[in-house]
């Protein structure tokens, strides 16, 4: 695709080598844009956007006078929709200088974006938008919301940090209470190890797993690998769990800031037993790293989110930034039988906080 003149001094076009050195001083500086703790944040940047394994990242950068001054970009993905592997794309980093917003840029960039998603293939765009985003893309770029609701699920380590002042205090000995009464254990038949690499196993237990969804993200070796053991990617751990020597489950615990996250979760189908064991060892990880508290994103109604609360997390609604976090889809080439799915409120999806780009 050739570069786009919009008029004599603003130029649309897709990334260059190297395009890189200004694009994260630009997101840093406008989004809030930030690498993990000690991982440079180009190196996090190519990381996210070149070495992808599903395919080529899509983006694309509005200039002025040898300026940035807008980007758009789409990281490469496979969902599996009801059995059926689909290219798609996860919309990110879309962003405007002050200066410049009101003008039409994102809608320019975004086109630019697209034409390169549509080079690649892709048959499904989604994202889990801002306030800002979600009006663009549900307004005027032909988004619709797939009707989740979600869920943050809260166990809280340190409660002197986590529940401060008067108030604080009451609330703390509530939730010690409900605490001591909440707890699932490891179950004896149930051996945890940590992870080094994602080998054939995890494709062969991925496929079994995912056939209790209607929507997931796939989990492959070569994806997993990437997303969580890359040292540019931040810093996760990642367990397993073992009976008699096979695979039951897998997690991949993440952190950012003073908080632990469960990024990734998955069990075989109804193994409680298996659950819990990793459960447990997320929060003993949580504890041994002085993390504040340990949280988990799951869309409500989800299976795992009973044994959540079972272990006395809290129940909290997740939002993204000022707006309920949302995710919104648009396919246009799709089978009517899966459109049709993605707007039905009971869909049975498996998206967890490693799905997104917030970690």
């Amino acid at each position: 695709m050739s570069d786009k003149t919009i008029n004599e001094e603003i130029f649309v076009r897709p990334y260059r080598l190297g395009d890189e050195e200004k694009i994260v001083p630009f997101l840093e500086m406008y989004m809030g844009w930030r690498a993990p703790r000690g991982v440079v944040p180009t190196e996090h940047w190519k990381w996210k956007y070149l070495d992808n394994p599903v395919s080529k990242a899509a983006v694309c950068i509005a200039e002025c006078n040898n300026n940035l001054i807008s980007a758009a970009a789409s990281i490469p993905s496979e969902i599996i929709l009801r059995g059926k592997p689909t290219l798609s794309a996860q919309g990110t980093d879309l962003c405007t200088s002050p200066e410049f917003r009101g003008k039409g840029l994102i809608s320019r960039v975004s086109d630019c974006r697209d034409s390169i998603k549509e080079d690649l293939g892709v048959k499904l765009d989604y994202g889990f938008p801002n306030k800002a985003s979600s009006y663009v893309s549900l307004e005027k770029r032909g988004f619709e919301i797939v009707p989740l609701k979600f869920i943050q699920f809260r166990c809280v380590i340190d409660l002197d940090e986590f529940f401060q002042g008067s108030v604080g205090k009451a609330k703390r000995i509530a939730y010690s209470a409900i605490k001591s009464m909440r707890k699932v254990s490891s179950s004896p038949d149930i051996e945890i190890e940590e992870i080094t690499e994602f080998g054939k196993e995890f494709q062969e237990f991925f496929e079994k797993c995912s056939k209790n969804f209607d929507l997931i993200a796939a989990r492959r070796p070569g994806n997993l690998n990437w997303r969580y053991l890359d040292p540019r990617a931040g810093q996760f751990k990642a367990f397993c769990a073992r009976r008699n020597k096979e695979l039951v489950g897998y997690i991949i615990i993440g952190r950012r800031g003073n908080d632990a996250s469960i990024a990734d979760l998955l069990i075989s189908p109804k193994d409680t037993k298996a659950l819990d064991s990793l459960i447990v060892k997320a929060i003993q990880y949580a504890t041994e790293t002085e993390a504040c508290s340990l949280l988990c994103l799951l869309p409500n109604e989800h299976p795992y989110g009973r044994r959540m609360s079972a272990a006395g997390f809290l129940v909290e609604e997740r939002y993204t930034g000022d707006i309920k976090m949302s995710m919104i889809w648009k396919g246009p080439d799709l089978d009517d039988n899966i459109k049709k799915m993605l707007k039905n409120e009971y869909i049975k999806c498996h998206i967890t906080l490693g799905d997104t780009d917030w970690i």
